[in-house]
């Protein structure tokens, strides 16, 4: 009897933690899917550091639900010098806020860093926010504004900085 009584227990283990599995792995991210009616922010984003108007990198987000990944390629790093980078991000929109982190593809030696945005316009054609990664050659963490425009929708100037209209080549 001893012995039925442990293949009962091990069999209700197993099972319980077959159900589990299934909930966390396909049910809820399905239930997130389905009950999620904000804005999709799928699409190629245009990025641009600070005062600066020479667009920095091109951002391909994906969406499912709440859920987001996606991978860009830089061409000017945070001091205007032309770079060669590319980068894979996950992370959340909710609540027209984007929260990602980045790992560098190339160069698993490079910590990655984390953006967080949130939708600027009632169109949902431009975010605004924050990039912060350290830089080890500097010792320090280094925190960009950004921008990240939804690509055929980026204006002649940037926002961040009125003055300058060099923006309309790229619209």
């Amino acid at each position: 009897m001893d012995s039925l009584s442990f293949l009962l227990g091990i069999t209700t283990s197993l099972a319980a933690t077959f159900l589990i599995f299934i909930y966390k792995v396909w049910f809820w991210p399905w239930y997130l899917k389905k009950r999620h009616t904000g804005k999709n922010i799928s699409g190629e984003w245009i990025g641009f550091y600070g005062l600066s108007n020479e667009p920095a990198l091109k951002l391909i987000l994906r969406q499912e639900g709440h859920s987001i990944i996606g991978e860009s390629s830089v061409s000017k790093d945070s001091q205007g010098e032309n770079v060669d980078r590319k980068y894979s991000y996950q992370g959340s929109f909710l609540d027209k806020s984007l929260v990602l982190t980045f790992d560098d593809i190339n160069n698993s030696r490079h910590l990655g860093g984390a953006m967080v945005f949130f939708l600027a316009n009632s169109d949902g054609t431009l975010m605004k926010g924050t990039t912060m990664y350290y830089k080890p050659e500097l010792n320090e963490v280094v925190k960009l504004d950004a921008e990240l425009w939804l690509k055929g929708h980026v204006p002649a100037n940037n926002s961040l900085n009125p003055t300058a209209l060099t923006r309309g080549q790229l619209a």
